[in-house]
């Protein structure tokens, strides 16, 4: 979203499957090739190209779901390591 609340022009929905692993697991989750990826492959991670996901899910106190924090890139070159779900997780958990 925009700063005044409208939506970005090349704003793109988040694939569902790979927030409601995050968010059922309530730990991040990390797929280095989503197409692939049994946990989460689907038909808008297909559409979509999506080939590296991270999602880190944003929880209540009482470890209540509240949301997630979701990157991806679609570069066949580019995979997400342990490093940037590393960095997403503690951002989430501020």
């Amino acid at each position: 979203w925009g700063t005044d609340l409208t939506p970005l022009e090349h704003a793109r929905p988040v694939p569902r499957s790979i927030a409601r692993v995050a968010l059922q697991r309530r730990a991040a989750l990390l797929s280095r090739d989503a197409t692939a990826d049994p946990r989460v492959v689907s038909q808008s991670v297909l559409r979509q190209r999506v080939r590296s996901a991270i999602c880190a899910p944003l929880l209540a106190a009482d470890g209540a779901p509240l949301g997630a924090l979701y990157v991806d890139s679609a570069d066949p070159n580019h995979a997400f390591g342990e490093t940037e779900r590393d960095f997403l997780t503690a951002f989430a958990g501020l």
